[in-house]
C-alpha cells in the first residue's frame, strides 16, 4: 500500500515542477538587469524582427528625450500550455529566441551609435498581458511604440500605457505608389501624344483622300463621325494624362456629412371653451 501511495505523490511532484517551469517560461528574459531609475520607452513587436519605421522613431525620440529603450518581442502563438509539457513547443521557443536575438543585434548597434541604452526582452503571451506584466515589474516606462502591423485594436485596448502606432511603412508605400503613377502618366502622355500627332498628320496631309471617301455617301457617311470620335478620344486621353503628370487633377467628389433633421413636435390645438352670449 505504501508503494501505491508514494508513486502518485512522486508523479504529482514532477507535475508541479513542470507546471512551475511552464509558468516561468512565459517571460523568457530576466528584468532585474534593467535600470529602475532611468525613463524608458517600450518598443514592442509581435514577431521576430522589429518594424523599421517604429525602430527609427523610437531611437530618435529616445535620443532627444534622453530615455532608454526596452525592446520586447512577443509571440502569442507559442504561449505555454496550461497543465501540459510540450518539448516541441519548447524547441520552437528556443528557435524564436535565437532569431529574435539576431534581430535585436541591429537595433542594439543603431542604439549604440545614438548613445541610447537598450535592453531586450522576450515574452510568450498576449501583447496586452505582456505589456501590463512588464509595467508592474519595471518602473518609469513612459509609453509604448509599435509598428502598424503589430497586434490589433482589440489586443491593444486593454493596455493602460500610452501606445503609439507608427505607420511609416504605409506612408512609404503610398509615396512609392504616387511615384509609380506619375511614371505611368508620363508613359501614357508620350503614347497618346504620338498617336494624336499621327492622326492629325494623317487627316491634314491627306485631305484629298479623306474628302474623296467622306463625300461618297451611303455607308461612307459614317466615316466622318467615326473619325471625329477617334480623334476626340485620343486627344482627350492625351490631355487627361498630361494634366495628371503635371499634378493637376479634378477635385474628387466628397460626400459632406449632414446633420440629421430633428423631428419637430407638432403643435396641436387645445380645445377651448367659448361662451356665446
Amino acid at each position: 500500500m505504501r508503494r501505491r501511495i508514494d508513486q502518485p505523490q512522486k508523479r504529482d511532484k514532477n507535475r508541479v515542477n513542470r507546471e512551475s517551469g511552464i509558468q516561468s517560461s512565459r517571460m523568457a528574459t530576466a528584468t532585474a538587469v534593467i535600470s529602475p531609475h532611468s525613463r524608458k520607452i517600450l518598443l514592442v513587436s509581435d514577431g521576430e524582427k522589429f518594424d523599421r519605421a517604429a525602430t527609427e522613431y523610437a531611437l530618435n525620440v529616445a535620443q532627444r528625450l534622453n530615455n532608454d529603450i526596452i525592446a520586447m518581442n512577443v509571440c502569442p502563438s507559442l504561449a505555454p500550455l496550461k497543465n501540459r509539457f510540450s518539448p516541441f513547443r519548447l524547441s520552437r521557443q528556443e528557435l524564436f529566441k535565437r532569431r529574435a536575438a539576431s534581430g535585436f543585434t541591429d537595433l542594439q548597434r543603431q542604439a549604440a551609435a545614438k548613445g541610447v541604452q537598450c535592453w531586450h526582452l522576450i515574452n510568450f503571451g498576449e501583447l496586452n498581458q505582456a505589456v501590463e506584466e512588464l509595467n508592474q515589474e519595471v518602473k518609469r516606462i513612459e509609453f509604448v511604440i509599435t509598428g502598424a502591423e503589430t497586434g490589433d485594436e482589440k489586443g491593444t485596448e486593454a493596455v493602460t500605457l500610452p501606445m503609439f502606432l507608427i505607420t511609416g511603412k504605409k506612408g512609404d508605400m503610398v509615396m512609392a505608389k504616387q511615384n509609380a503613377s506619375r511614371r505611368k502618366n508620363l508613359i501614357q502622355v508620350v503614347g497618346f501624344g504620338a498617336l494624336s500627332a499621327v492622326m492629325y498628320a494623317a487627316v491634314f496631309l491627306n485631305t484629298d483622300t479623306v474628302m474623296k471617301y467622306f463625300t461618297r455617301g451611303a455607308w461612307y457617311a459614317a466615316l466622318p463621325i467615326i473619325t471625329v470620335f477617334a480623334v476626340s478620344f485620343v486627344h482627350g486621353a492625351f490631355a487627361n494624362y498630361f494634366w495628371s503628370a503635371l499634378g493637376i487633377e479634378a477635385p474628387k467628389q466628397t460626400v459632406q456629412p449632414t446633420a440629421a433633421k430633428r423631428p419637430v413636435a407638432r403643435k396641436r390645438p387645445r380645445p377651448e371653451l367659448r361662451l356665446n352670449a
